[in-house]
């Protein structure tokens, strides 16, 4: 499994991969004419505009091809602004959960933040209704419940998360574990 630094070349594939996911964790979460409708032109823009004007402490890292993108996760690094590093979307092709590829790329993740900032903690927020979410990121036991707040999607309203926070990304590399 290769696993390579997105460009914006990637920006469209990213796209679909990220309306495709949406469509099927977040059926009943997020309203049906978006995820019917708008989603996939939503998480384009998202995408395009983030390759457009990159900040300079985030990354995003994919699997598969130029064309087909497998999996994704996007990283923001702590800096003197941003305290704490962020896990900030990790999705796979549905087809291919439960293969080992989110994990994959959460060690990833995991090993660019600690070549980063490997004194900072990492967190995730996630969805509190998503149960398969959830349970993938508690798989990485030393995962702590640290918050809980809410979001506002953008199909309007506002949705309940918590947030999971590890000291430092060495908490999630296997040889630390």
């Amino acid at each position: 499994m290769s696993i390579r630094i997105a460009t914006s070349v990637d920006a469209k594939a990213i796209a679909v991969l990220h309306a495709n996911s949406w469509r099927y964790a977040y059926r009943g979460v997020l309203s049906d004419d978006f995820l019917n409708g708008p989603v996939f032109d939503d998480r384009l823009a998202l995408w395009t505009e983030r390759f457009a004007q990159p900040c300079p402490n985030q990354c995003v890292l994919v699997s598969g091809s130029r064309d087909v993108i497998t999996g994704f996760v996007g990283i923001c690094v702590a800096s003197e602004t941003v305290p704490g590093s962020q896990i900030e979307s990790l999705h796979v092709n549905q087809i291919l959960t439960r293969t080992g590829l989110g994990r994959e790329l959460m060690l990833a993740a995991a090993a660019w933040l600690q070549a980063a900032a490997p004194c900072a903690s990492v967190h995730v927020d996630v969805v509190s209704s998503n149960r398969r979410a959830r349970a993938f990121y508690e798989h990485f036991t030393t995962a702590d419940v640290v918050d809980k707040s809410t979001w506002a999607p953008p199909d309007g309203g506002s949705i309940a998360l918590v947030r999971y926070q590890w000291m430092s990304p060495a908490e999630l590399l296997p040889d630390t574990n």
